[in-house]
Parts: structure tokens; sequence; C-alpha cells
């Protein structure tokens, strides 16, 4: 399998672990601390509908940076893997508390 497509799913996994992981701490009470995504949240449809378009969006700029870069691509699936895993990580350590 490509490794590409390897981080691909990770980024994936990443934004179902947090649409998830969000749909249950607001179950438990929670609030939603970020204002852009407050109105989307309380609808994990929407919420999960919005996080595959943004998985569509890098992946029209991964793709459009191998214009500039061999391995363009990989840099920008990464650095969205890194800033998608503190949420997935705050979110389950929030609800270990609370579960």
């Amino acid at each position: 399998m490509d490794n590409r497509l390897k981080l691909y799913g990770c980024l994936a996994g990443l934004l179902l672990i947090d649409v998830i992981s969000t749909t249950v701490a607001l179950q438990y009470g929670a609030t939603e601390l970020n204002p852009i995504m407050d109105h989307v949240v309380h609808n994990p449809t929407h919420h999960f509908l919005i996080k595959m378009v943004f998985l569509g969006v890098v992946w029209m700029i991964a793709k459009k940076t191998l214009d500039f870069h061999p391995k363009g691509d990989v840099a920008v699936i990464v650095s969205c893997i890194a800033v998608f895993t503190l949420p997935a990580i705050n979110n389950i350590y929030q609800l270990s508390g609370v579960i």
C-alpha cells in the first residue's frame, strides 16, 4: 500500500476520532470551545461532512504541492496530522475523566 494512502488514512482516522469524541463529550455536557465550529458540532452528520470536506481540501492542496516538490504532499498531510492529533488526544483525555 502506498505510504501516502496510509497518511491520508491516518488523517481521516484522526478526523473521525475528533467527530466521535466531540459528539460524546457534548452528550456528557461539554461545550465546544471553537466558536467557528460551535454551530456545526451539535449535528454529528454535519460535523462529519465538514471534516470530509476538509480532507478533500487537504488532498487538493497536497496534490498541488507536487508541482513544487516531489514530496510536498507528504509535508502537507503530516502537518495536518500533527495539528489534528492534539484535539484527538485532548478530547480522549477529557472524556477519560467523565466516562
